[in-house]
Parts: structure tokens; C-alpha cells; sequence
């Protein structure tokens, strides 16, 4: 029963919690990033001289047989068109989240407009501001008003009429 217990309960350490062997947890979470960044480079660097050398055409040979316009202009194309697409896709999800349907947005539009009335009618004003710095600052002077009155009310002195003593509501010590 305990070891179903402590399976079921979550470890203690970093390494327990992942499911990852050493060697990766500590290239994720330890090792230096300039540093792997820099190997990886080089390793790319010692693959690509390698294939380079055991290629049974030269470098030169297969690139003189194209036209190296016609090579850029294709990748150039597809860059733009890989961006484009990335662009696109990444403005729809981020958009569609924040527009939504009619009905949706004629409701937040409600909500807001009714938050808004509930604000002006606890400040005490006819409109309330329509920048939202100035909103806020009126909400806070608002709050700030309500703190002091509350203040004063709290320190007020109340009348004990059994002893005929005053005290304040705050530390209930009384002097007479």
C-alpha cells in the first residue's frame, strides 16, 4: 500500500520528476548554453567537411553545373513563402482567440459598459473617464476617498453607555 502511495506521490528532487536519463537533465538544466551551442556548431562543422571530403563529386563540379541565380531565387522564394505562411498562421490563432464570435464580443462589450456603470455610480460621478490610465486613477482617488472615511470612521470614539466611558473602536482602551 505505502509503495502504490509513493508512486502516486510526486519526488522531491528535479531529478526524480523527470523522466529523462542524467546525461540529458544535465545538458537541459546545468550545462552551459554558449558552450553546447558551440559544440553542436562544430560537430555540424566536422559532418558537413567529412561528407564534403568522401563525396565522389567535387563541391566546385556540382555547383558549376547550376545557376547559382537560379539557386538563390529558389530559396529565396521558399523563405518567403515558409514566412508568410508562419506569419499568417501565428496572427490567425493569436486573433481568433481575442475576436471571437458576435454574440461573444456583444457580450464583453455589455459586461465592460455594465462595469463601467457600477464604477461611476460608486464614484459618485455622471461619466466616467474613457482612457484607461484616467479610469484607473479615478477608480484609485475613489478608493483612496473611501480608505479615509473608513479611517476616520474607525477611529472615531464611541459613547460605552454602561460606564460612561470613551474608547476607541481600534484598541479598545478606554480613558475618561
Amino acid at each position: 500500500m505505502s509503495d502504490q502511495r509513493r508512486r502516486s506521490e510526486p519526488a522531491d528532487t528535479m531529478r526524480g520528476r523527470a523522466s529523462e536519463n542524467g546525461v540529458t537533465l544535465w545538458l537541459l538544466m546545468e550545462a552551459n548554453r554558449w558552450v553546447v551551442a558551440g559544440l553542436l556548431l562544430v560537430g555540424i562543422f566536422v559532418v558537413l567537411l567529412v561528407v564534403g571530403m568522401l563525396d565522389p563529386e567535387p563541391l566546385p563540379i556540382t555547383q558549376g553545373s547550376k545557376d547559382p541565380v537560379e539557386t538563390l531565387f529558389q530559396g529565396m522564394v521558399t523563405a518567403i513563402i515558409t514566412g508568410v505562411t508562419l506569419v499568417v498562421t501565428i496572427n490567425q490563432l493569436v486573433l481568433s482567440q481575442e475576436l471571437g464570435a458576435v454574440g461573444d464580443q456583444r457580450n464583453r462589450m455589455e459586461d465592460a459598459l455594465d462595469f463601467r456603470n457600477d464604477v461611476e455610480s460608486h464614484m459618485d460621478e455622471d461619466v466616467s473617464p474613457v482612457d484607461p490610465a484616467s479610469f484607473f486613477r479615478a477608480l484609485l482617488d475613489s478608493m483612496r476617498d473611501d480608505a479615509a472615511a473608513l479611517s476616520t470612521a474607525a477611529d472615531a470614539r464611541v459613547h460605552d453607555e454602561q460606564g460612561g466611558r470613551w474608547r476607541t473602536s481600534r484598541t479598545n482602551s478606554s480613558s475618561t
